[in-house]
């Protein structure tokens, strides 16, 4: 119950910073790719759950720029937010992010935080 992790992309990954926001304090971490994410005034909320998140500049299909103001957000909020810009990239995962292990090790070290 301590490493119940949101992983997802675009539509996934827009669910998972929702989720997050819905029950705070549930998930040990967020990692979202190219989603769409909550309100602001949510950030407080999720600040205590790690997130990670990634997106390309060029996206189309969900902009970049919520994303940017939602990390501004939950750094605000005291969050322990990590993102990953991608200049010239559309909406997809990074290819190199689809093996690399980084993103990995970091999520799976992440643990809920009691109380």
């Amino acid at each position: 119950p301590d490493r119940i992790y949101l992983v997802g992309f675009s539509m996934g990954g827009s669910a998972a910073m929702n989720a997050a926001a819905l029950e705070p304090g549930k998930f040990a971490a967020v990692a979202a790719f190219s989603g769409v994410p909550p309100e602001r005034a949510l950030a407080a909320k999720v600040a205590p759950t790690p997130v990670l998140i990634v997106h390309g500049d060029k996206d189309r299909e969900n902009p970049y720029a919520p994303d940017l103001a939602w990390a501004g957000a939950l750094a605000n909020a005291g969050g322990h937010v990590r993102f990953v810009s991608y200049a010239g990239m559309a909406h997809l995962v990074p290819p190199d992010m689809m093996h690399d292990d980084a993103w990995r090790a970091w999520l799976f070290s992440q643990k809920r935080k009691k109380g």
